[in-house]
C-alpha cells in the first residue's frame, strides 16, 4: 500500500495528463453541440451560437470547415434557421466573407502597391490625386475592417468634408476614389458588395468661367514679357491656347508632325495623353494658321517640338504662372 502523500501526487499527475489530453482533443472548450445531421453542426458556447459549415475557397478550390458565429440568435430554432440561410447562400455562391478581413488602411496600401507595379494602368497625375484623397479616407476609416464600412460612415465623411468647405465636386471625387479601392477589395474576395450602393453624388453647379478678350490676351503677353526673358515663346504659347482651345499640358506636348499643312488641321493629343486618351483634330482658322506659320518661321532646326524646353530646365507653364502673378 502506497503512502497517502505518494498516492495524492500520483493522482494529481494523472489528472493533469487527462486534462491536457482534453485540451488537445477539444480546442473549443466550454462548447457543446446542440444539433447535427443535415445542419452540419450547431454549437453553443456560453450564450452564443456557432455553425460549423464546409466552404470552398474560390481561388484555390480547396474545401475547409469554418466555425461561423450566428449573430442575433438566441435559441436552437433560430440557430437552425440561420444555418439554413447559410446553406442556401452557399448554394447560391453568396456566402458572406467568413474570414478576418484587412483594415481599410491595409487595403489602401495594397491598392497603391498594385498600381506601382502595373505599368500604364493609370496616369501618374491620376495616381497622385487618388493618393491625396485616400490619405484623408485613411484618417477617417483607417482602423476599420473593410467589411465593417457602412453607408453611415461614408455619409459622416461627406458631411465632415462639406463642413470643412470642400467643393461638392471634390467630395464626389473622393467618394469615387473610395469606390475604386472597395472594388479592388471585392476582386480580392474581402467583401461582397459596395457600401456606396445607392449613394447619390452631391449636386453642384460648375462655375462659369469668363472668356478672355483679345485685349486681355495682349495685356497678359505684355506682362509675360516683363517676367520672362523668353517672352516671344510664351506669347506664342498663350496665343496658341487661345486659337486652338488646347489645354496647357496638351499644347506643351505638340510636335510639328501634328501640324497638317495640306489638310489645314492641328492634331491635339496624338500621343494618347490628352484627357479621355483621345486625340482630336482642330481645323485651322485664319488666326491659327497665321500664328502657326509665324511660329514655323522662328522654328529651331534642332527640335521637333513647338515649345521645346529651355536649356536651363523648366517649362513655359512655370513661366506662365509667374506672369499671372506679376500681372
Amino acid at each position: 500500500m502506497q503512502p497517502p502523500l505518494m498516492a495524492a501526487r500520483r493522482q494529481n499527475a494523472l489528472n493533469k495528463l487527462f486534462l491536457s489530453g482534453l485540451k488537445r482533443l477539444n480546442p473549443i472548450r466550454k462548447s457543446r453541440m446542440v444539433a447535427s445531421g443535415r445542419f452540419g453542426g450547431l454549437w453553443i458556447r456560453g450564450s452564443r451560437y456557432y455553425a460549423r459549415i464546409e466552404v470552398e475557397d474560390l481561388n484555390t478550390g480547396r474545401k475547409e470547415v469554418r466555425r461561423v458565429p450566428l449573430e442575433g440568435v438566441g435559441s436552437v430554432a433560430q440557430a437552425q434557421a440561420a444555418m439554413r440561410r447559410l446553406q442556401t447562400q452557399r448554394e447560391d455562391n453568396d456566402l458572406p466573407v467568413l474570414k478576418r478581413t484587412p483594415k481599410f488602411s491595409e487595403c489602401v496600401r495594397q491598392y497603391n502597391d498594385y498600381y506601382k507595379m502595373v505599368k500604364d494602368a493609370k496616369r501618374p497625375k491620376t495616381l497622385q490625386t487618388e493618393r491625396s484623397h485616400l490619405s484623408v479616407w485613411v484618417e477617417h476609416l483607417g482602423e476599420t475592417r473593410v467589411d465593417r464600412i457602412t453607408p453611415a460612415m461614408i455619409n459622416a465623411f461627406i458631411a465632415k468634408r462639406q463642413g470643412q468647405g470642400r467643393n461638392p465636386r471634390t467630395v464626389n471625387l473622393g467618394v469615387t476614389v473610395l469606390r475604386n479601392v472597395l472594388r479592388r477589395a471585392i476582386h480580392d474576395g474581402w467583401i461582397k458588395r459596395l457600401p456606396t450602393e445607392n449613394l447619390r453624388p452631391l449636386k453642384w453647379v460648375p462655375r462659369k468661367r469668363p472668356l478672355c478678350s483679345a485685349n486681355q490676351i495682349n495685356v497678359l503677353c505684355q506682362a509675360a514679357g516683363k517676367a520672362s526673358k523668353k517672352a516671344r515663346e510664351l506669347a506664342d504659347y498663350i496665343f496658341l491656347l487661345a486659337y486652338s482651345g488646347a489645354r496647357m499640358a496638351e499644347a506643351l506636348r505638340l510636335k510639328w508632325s501634328d501640324v497638317d499643312w495640306s489638310q489645314k488641321q492641328l492634331t491635339i493629343g496624338s500621343d494618347g495623353l490628352s484627357k479621355n486618351h483621345r486625340a482630336r483634330v482642330v481645323d485651322f482658322t485664319a488666326e491659327l494658321e497665321r500664328h502657326l506659320k509665324a511660329m514655323e518661321e522662328r522654328r529651331a532646326s534642332d527640335t521637333e517640338w513647338l515649345f521645346p524646353s529651355p536649356p536651363n530646365g523648366g517649362d513655359l507653364m512655370m513661366v506662365g504662372r509667374r506672369s499671372k502673378t506679376s500681372k
